[in-house]
């Protein structure tokens, strides 16, 4: 690296930000903090201008910027060996910090690979994961790919797909984050079957709870972890069996809608879950609105019941968040108006009222 820096132009931003590198990774302190201090001064007078320009055209100075502070980190990081505590402090900045970048994989690969300097994929699995899932939406899939195989070993994936979907050593979170990424690129059957197990694994574990062995046995953040991360799986089960169907038809309902509900029930403050399984539910009371068109001999208790689940998921998910629900307060009111008449959606509305802020209908 040496080398490298040494045909970089003398005044430039990039040669003291590398310098500065560079001397942190010797644990050079004093050195590496003069040319972050110099390479802050040439930053400026790229930056000034491009601020008055638009914010897309700094923004790139920006990050750059951001990762000469985190430097200043990475340092006091390293003097903070023996202080775990205010080490934990410093990644927990540098998690909320990378969620309020863009989204974009050439930004979050930049400043990772800063972070690397102190962090390897296992101590902070979480920001990589974050780092996969925007490689795997993005279509790169291969880095999305490396990333997943930094946190997880090629034996250890080998171990669960052919375990029956139990994790053994491998990290639940990252199993997951591998599930998602095999759903993207290979065969969807394969996909939906593997974390059809691995969420029959981790009920299981959740169910054992701390009355288990010492093996088995967990705290109690543990579960909760555990918990959301199989609501999780659970949701996704149903949206990707959604997503091999076009049409409600074709789709097997119950199974769908049981998958959703467990979601609910694993994490019951999640508003996606609830709001996923409302939506659900409000889409198969049209489905069977067609139905009962082509024929009238069918009951009509089948259909309220589904009125009343999307008329209570959508006061759960409206009460979880109550911003940006426009649509769903529309969905209820066209649920109250065609079926109100019906006393378990009169009760169900009537309940579900209590549950909402007042200002929820000044929307409409």
């Amino acid at each position: 690296m040496e080398d490298y820096i040494a045909t970089m132009k003398p005044d430039t931003p990039d040669r003291s930000f590398y310098r500065a590198i560079l001397s942190v990774h010797q644990n050079q302190f004093p050195k590496a903090i003069a040319q972050i201090a110099k390479a802050r001064d040439h930053l400026y007078h790229e930056l000034t201008p491009l601020v008055g320009e638009s914010y897309g055209r700094s923004y790139n100075s920006m990050v750059r910027a951001q990762m000469l502070s985190e430097l200043e980190e990475i340092i006091m990081y390293k003097q903070y060996a023996d202080q775990p505590e205010r080490r934990q402090t410093i990644r927990k900045t540098w998690m909320k910090r990378l969620q309020g970048c863009q989204p974009d994989v050439e930004v979050w690969q930049r400043i990772l690979q800063v972070r690397a300097l102190v962090l390897s994929p296992d101590d902070d699995p979480g920001m990589w994961i974050k780092f996969a899932n925007l490689c795997r939406k993005s279509d790169r899939t291969f880095l999305a790919e490396k990333t997943i195989n930094s946190l997880l070993s090629p034996e250890r994936l080998e171990q669960f797909y052919h375990s029956g979907g139990s994790t053994g050593k491998a990290p639940p979170n990252v199993v997951y984050a591998h599930l998602k990424y095999s759903w993207s690129t290979g065969p969807r059957h394969e996909a939906l079957d593997h974390m059809r197990r691995f969420a029959f694994n981790l009920q299981r574990d959740l169910q054992a709870g701390p009355d288990a062995g010492s093996q088995s046995a967990v705290s109690r953040q543990k579960l909760d972890e555990l918990s959301r991360l199989l609501a999780r799986c659970c949701l996704k089960q149903g949206e990707w069996q959604v997503a091999m169907k076009d049409v409600w038809s074709a789709r097997n309902i119950k199974d769908i809608l049981q998958c959703y509900a467990l979601a609910t029930h694993y994490d019951p403050r999640w508003y996606k879950a609830w709001h996923t399984y409302a939506l659900a539910n409000f889409e198969v009371v049209g489905f069977l609105e067609s139905q009962v068109e082509k024929s009238s001999d069918y009951p009509s208790q089948s259909l309220v019941t589904h009125i009343v689940e999307a008329v209570g998921g959508f006061f759960r998910s409206i009460a979880i968040r109550n911003e940006n629900t426009l649509q769903d307060t529309l969905r209820l009111l066209t649920l109250w108006f065609k079926y109100g008449g019906h006393d378990d959606v009169s009760n169900a509305m009537s309940s579900g009222f209590g549950d909402v802020e007042v200002d929820t209908w000044l929307e409409v």
